[in-house]
């Protein structure tokens, strides 16, 4: 895309990224407990990821795709929000998830966000992380624990799983990532239109509760 103005690429990536995420509604294409939704920034989108098994079960992790101009023809950069995830395959100084491991080469005409979605899910399964290489690995020392102590490794996962679904961490204050000086710091924050989770009361969720099984009944 040497030959195009900014302006024509960033056109081209929008109605890109419209498209995909179009077919995310499609049967298959998006993991279950993945969520996925846009945000004002053309170049960004927010998701969630909620992990039902394995060693960070009951984790509420927060991801942003920031998409290259060049998209589909680079692969979007994966970042998590905060800095409590500690994992082989995310850098501790960044919170960037390495997606080299699913993705050597990215290919526009094999590779989407659906399989990057599969991916990053995929990610916290005992049966992909087993998989893992050297090369691939964003953070040694969680690599190094996950290969040679293991139960220290379940511990400090469980840990992260705790951490991301307080209510501190799911109801609390999150910035916009484009308001802040810092790149490193933007990337760790969880920008204003992100995927939002808000209390409910008891008896709201009551009444909730009792029309939701009044419509199933119908």
């Amino acid at each position: 895309m040497d030959d195009v103005t900014p302006e024509t690429a960033a056109r081209y990536r929008q109605a890109e990224v419209q498209l995909q995420f179009s077919q995310l509604g499609l049967p298959g294409n998006c993991p279950s407990g993945v969520y996925l939704a846009p945000t004002e920034h053309d170049d960004e989108l927010s998701g969630v990821l909620f992990v039902h098994r394995g060693y960070y079960a009951g984790a509420v992790l927060r991801f942003r795709l920031v998409l290259p101009l060049a998209f589909p023809s680079r692969a979007p950069l994966v970042f998590f929000e905060g800095n409590h995830l500690i994992h082989p395959l995310v850098d501790a100084r960044n919170s960037r998830m390495l997606i080299a491991a699913g993705f050597p080469s990215w290919d526009p005409r094999r590779d989407s966000l659906s399989r990057l979605l599969w991916f990053i899910k995929g990610a916290f399964k005992r049966f992909e992380l087993d998989k893992l290489s050297d090369g691939v690995v964003a953070n040694e020392e969680s690599w190094r624990l996950y290969r040679s102590n293991r139960p220290l490794f379940a511990k400090l996962a469980s840990q992260c799983a705790t951490v991301s679904s307080n209510q501190s961490t799911l109801f609390g204050r999150h910035v916009d990532g484009h308001e802040l000086g810092s790149e490193a710091e933007a990337q760790r924050q969880t920008s204003k239109e992100a995927i939002a989770f808000s209390k409910v009361e008891d008896q709201d969720m009551a009444r909730m509760r009792r029309q939701i099984f009044q419509e199933g009944y119908h």
